[in-house]
């Protein structure tokens, strides 16, 4: 995960350029995921229920820290969405679709 100034994140891996802005994300339950902030403090990125809401915490399935990295097990009962957004900048966010 890197960032283009405080407007967007940018992610690489496999099926994602890492030329769009805050891409929507498509994440498989029962997965693993290993997110690297490449971008330490000045972007902090957190995983919300919504848009400027809480925190998403879904148990044991994620550990790291969000100016490092994290690992992230999709439950197999995940909602439908939830949404990344840095701690600091608030247009930098973006939408994670859980499918099966």
């Amino acid at each position: 995960i890197t960032a283009d100034g405080s407007s967007s994140y940018r992610f690489a891996g496999p099926g994602v350029a890492n030329t769009t802005a805050n891409p929507t994300l498509y994440l498989h339950r029962g997965f693993t995921y290993i997110l690297e902030n490449s971008t330490g403090s000045a972007h902090p990125f957190e995983l919300r229920v919504s848009d400027g809401g809480a925190a998403w915490a879904p148990g044991n399935f994620l550990s790291g820290s969000i100016n490092g990295t994290q690992v992230l097990t999709v439950p197999f009962d995940a909602q439908a969405s939830i949404v990344y957004q840095c701690t600091l900048h608030s247009g930098m966010v973006g939408t994670i679709n859980f499918v099966s």
